[in-house]
């Protein structure tokens, strides 16, 4: 059962800024209201209630340590690398023939976009590989408005970059002094926007407009949620997937028990895991 005035400040939140945290582990909420306990000098949480009801801007505050903008550039790369190797290719192939349809990457819960743009990069790399010309459209959604303006920006330090190699280095950025700026041929084929993946008003991120997606990464993100409100998220990545679609979740992340017979496992490496074709969707609840 969770603490009753940290439920209250989550309520606050829902209340005031639409969003649900209230699904979030116990222990991660508890840990991270304390920090902002200590920055503000309250001696409890019926203390910092009241502070956020006296003080509106410290909903930002809140904010800002309740969500996760910890990223770098192909952070985890054994993932990235299998996805290069072996999921890429199918899916140009299939784009291949069905002339004139465009590629749809999902990145939800993007933090500042490093993980959207090593999409963008691995999907550019494989097409001057192959010497291809397919659109490519990465949507990339977050929470955290800070975030997605600061990944809308591109500019990056050394610590977001040490998993890229030399040739992505000279191809796609430039060196000033505030960092590492991405080249507009990236970041014009990435998509932010804000979209909260427990609300049940918007199904598909907002610049996509639709669902449809040939490859959606959630990854680190359910890790967050208890299991109803992964059940939640689960049915929204599941309706926006195409059939035979992809999923990639966090390395310590499973599959709702819901959602098992639905997604066949590809590999023991990495969570990569395909849409089956036909499953049992009369049990599926619309969002």
């Amino acid at each position: 059962m969770r603490d009753t005035s940290n439920y209250k400040i989550l309520k606050l939140l829902q209340d005031h800024r639409g969003l649900d945290f209230l699904g979030h582990r116990d222990t991660m909420v508890q840990r991270r209201i304390a920090k902002r306990l200590l920055a503000v000098k309250c001696n409890s949480e019926e203390d910092y209630l009241s502070y956020l009801n006296e003080n509106p801007t410290e909903m930002d505050h809140l904010i800002d340590v309740l969500t996760i903008n910890v990223s770098e550039f192909f952070r985890n790369p054994l993932t990235f690398e299998y996805l290069f190797s072996q999921i890429i290719h199918q899916i140009v192939e299939k784009k291949s023939i069905e002339k004139g349809s465009s590629i749809r990457v999902w990145s939800a819960g993007c933090a500042r976009g490093e993980e959207a743009y090593s999409l963008a990069i691995q999907f550019e790399d494989y097409m001057q590989k192959e010497n291809l010309h397919l659109e490519t459209r990465v949507f990339a959604t977050d929470i955290d408005p800070k975030a997605i303006q600061n990944a809308k920006e591109g500019i990056y330090k050394d610590h977001s970059i040490l998993n890229l190699k030399y040739h992505q280095m000279d191809k796609y950025f430039l060196k000033y002094e505030d960092g590492f700026h991405l080249k507009d041929k990236i970041k014009k084929n990435v998509h932010f926007s804000f979209h909260d993946l427990l609300s049940t008003s918007q199904l598909a991120p907002p610049e996509s407009i639709y669902g449809g997606f040939d490859l959606i990464l959630c990854r680190n993100v359910l890790i967050y949620f208890d299991m109803n409100y992964q059940k939640k998220i689960f049915e929204k990545l599941y309706r926006n997937l195409k059939p035979n679609g992809y999923l990639v979740l966090g390395d310590t992340e499973v599959l709702h028990k819901d959602y098992k017979d639905d997604f066949r496992r590809l590999n023991n490496c990495c969570k990569v895991f395909q849409k089956r074709l036909s499953s049992n969707l009369n049990i599926k609840k619309s969002i």
